[in-house]
């Protein structure tokens, strides 16, 4: 338990006004594209927070692309989409998500998604606390050619686990 002391010190860390990132921006002016094509871009960085929190959308993610099944025990997770339709495996359940709709996501629930409709897909991903998504996402950024064995060592160099296949769209 935190002394109301360590409590102040805390809150003082934190960024003392606000602050805008526009539309298609990153937080630090940043480009992290995953395969390439498929922009992160950060709205609120773990440093903002503390480690508290980590917002940021991905946008123009292909038909039939999402990440195989995996867990994470250090942050819950909050999908919201802003266009196009994904399906997502959540334990044992199945949702179909659309404009508007989102998803909660526990921490060590196992779960993936695969984007299901024609246009690429947008979503914003919540990250509570931030753990280390966004040094996960800058890591792929990075990774010319995804391989399924790249992507377990990265998940597992940021504390994730691959614990089965990707979805598929049907």
């Amino acid at each position: 338990m935190l002394s109301l002391k360590q409590t102040e010190a805390l809150a003082s860390e934190r960024p003392q006004k606000g602050f805008k990132v526009a539309d298609g921006d990153n937080r630090l002016h940043e480009s992290v594209k995953l395969d390439g094509v498929v922009p992160i871009d950060f709205k609120v960085l773990s440093k903002d927070t503390d480690g508290d929190l980590a917002v940021m959308t991905s946008s123009n993610n292909p038909k039939a692309t999402g990440p195989p099944l995996h867990i994470h025990p250090d942050f819950d997770e909050i999908f919201y989409v802003t266009k196009g339709e994904v399906k997502f495996k959540v334990g044992e359940e199945i949702f179909f998500l659309k404009v508007g709709d989102n998803v909660f996501i526990p921490r060590n629930v196992p779960h993936c998604f695969t984007i299901v409709s024609e246009i690429p897909a947008t979503f914003l991903i919540i990250a509570q606390p931030a753990a280390k998504l966004e040094e996960f996402f800058r890591a792929y950024g990075k990774v010319e050619k995804m391989t399924p064995e790249i992507g377990m060592r990265l998940m597992a160099e940021h504390n994730m686990k691959v614990v089965g296949p990707p979805l598929t769209v049907d």
